[in-house]
């Protein structure tokens, strides 16, 4: 059997352009040939059949684009190379996703208002300038993105040295100073302790290597950001602070405390219902964590119920609907999922799901990381052995045993080698 190796897909080369437009989804696709006929360029036009091209082919074949983009030659001024064609294409394409995704986060609406800040400005406008700045401000702070706040300062600073501006809003703009201070403060001090977390866990990855001393050691500053905890009413920094607090507990095993964290958090979320949307990377995370906090506690049942509720994410939340985002959201799912049943023993289950992980192993090669592959291809050897379908468990054996072996879990490793035996005294 030649299986598929993701590591070697993951890591292949195809073509940026080709990759793109694999990557656009339909609603997304349409806007761009809108986008491109209104341009009414005739070059734009003609890089529309290159497109289309990309769109219908399965996979990169250089020799058959070329060949069907010189049925009509000509058509592009000065017959320029594939590559440059590919360049012009690429960027036509950021262009309109720019234009379609618009508005469409609370980051993206900061960036359009400081551009209208500059242009405004430029023409001399200053009070409308600072109309735009005030409602960047405003965002800003509502969903609590401080790497903008600089760029706000730098702008509030520029329309007081234009003339605008009375004590009022000088002080508010004192106000806002102190409010970055603190905030940078804050972050410095959270990076450094994540940081530290990092390199334990680099250190340390695997749970009968852990060191309760050692992990104490390295938590000795969550003590000084609770301090701050304590004084600032940051939803990012509380949610931010429960994470690393719960990998303490995580990493010594209590895991009843690491559940309790994540709970909180579940339900510390839904009062701020906003955040989901533009923070869905990192609630995604917290739901993740909780799921896992659900297994490791044996609370199977609530897992279940809140595992069906997780797969639902992209279409309740547009944030969601990405495939970075839809690929952590299905190997969640499917891990848990497959890991209940191999508690349980249905294996029959598991088997059921190969057509399904295949799927998701086509669509997300790249996203998905190498130890969650080795999860999935250690779970159908396992199962297909149970099964005493040896032929399909050798499968995922080779496979298993194609991996760089340092990038995921140890414990596999022994488990395997016995089902290596177990295969090979199978065919004596």
């Amino acid at each position: 059997m030649q299986f598929y190796n993701v590591q070697e897909k993951a890591m292949s080369k195809k073509n940026i352009v080709f990759d793109l437009v694999k990557s656009l989804e339909m609603s997304e696709k349409r806007y761009f040939k809108i986008f491109v006929k209104q341009q009414h360029k005739k070059d734009d036009i003609v890089y529309l059949r290159l497109f289309d091209i990309y769109d219908q082919c399965d996979e990169y074949d250089k020799q058959y684009i070329l060949k069907q983009m010189s049925v009509k030659k000509g058509e592009i001024k000065n017959n320029p190379s594939l590559e440059s064609r590919n360049n012009y294409l690429y960027n036509l394409i950021m262009k309109s996703l720019r234009a379609y995704n618009a508005g469409k986060s609370a980051t993206r609406q900061i960036i359009e208002l400081l551009l209208n800040v500059e242009i405004l400005f430029e023409k001399g406008l200053i009070e409308q300038s600072e109309k735009h700045l005030s409602k960047a401000e405003k965002i800003a702070k509502k969903y609590e993105l401080f790497h903008f706040y600089t760029q706000v300062d730098f702008w509030m600073i520029r329309l007081r040295n234009a003339g605008f501006g009375n004590q009022k809003s000088l002080e508010k703009h004192k106000q806002f100073i102190n409010e970055c201070i603190n905030n940078v403060l804050l972050i410095s001090d959270y990076f450094h302790l994540w940081g530290l977390i990092k390199e334990m866990k680099i250190s340390n990855p695997y749970r009968n290597q852990r060191n309760s001393t050692v992990v104490n050691d390295k938590y000795e500053s969550l003590e000084k950001l609770k301090a701050l905890k304590d004084k600032r009413t940051s939803f990012l920094f509380n949610t931010n602070f429960a994470i690393l607090e719960a990998s303490k507990y995580y990493y010594i095993n209590d895991y009843e405390t690491y559940y309790k964290i994540y709970k909180e958090q579940i339900l510390y979320w839904d009062e701020f219902s906003h955040q989901k949307q533009e923070r869905i990377d990192v609630y995604i995370n917290v739901y993740n964590n909780f799921l896992n906090a659900c297994f490791l506690t044996f609370r199977y049942d609530e897992m279940k119920t809140h595992l069906e509720h997780f797969i639902e994410f992209p279409k309740k939340f547009r944030a969601a609907n990405k495939n970075t985002i839809k690929a952590k959201i299905e190997r969640t799912y499917y891990i848990l999922l497959i890991s209940l049943y191999l508690k349980r023993g249905d294996f029959d289950e598991i088997i059921f799901l190969q057509d399904t992980i295949n799927r998701i192993r086509e669509e997300y090669a790249g996203l998905i990381g190498i130890p969650y592959w080795a999860l999935f291809d250690f779970a159908f050897m396992v199962s297909f052995v149970a099964e005493k379908r040896y032929e399909k468990a050798i499968d995922f054996y080779n496979r298993l045993n194609s991996y760089d072996k340092s990038l995921f879990r140890k414990d596999l490793i022994p488990t395997s080698i016995v089902i290596n035996l177990q295969l090979l005294g199978a065919f004596v």
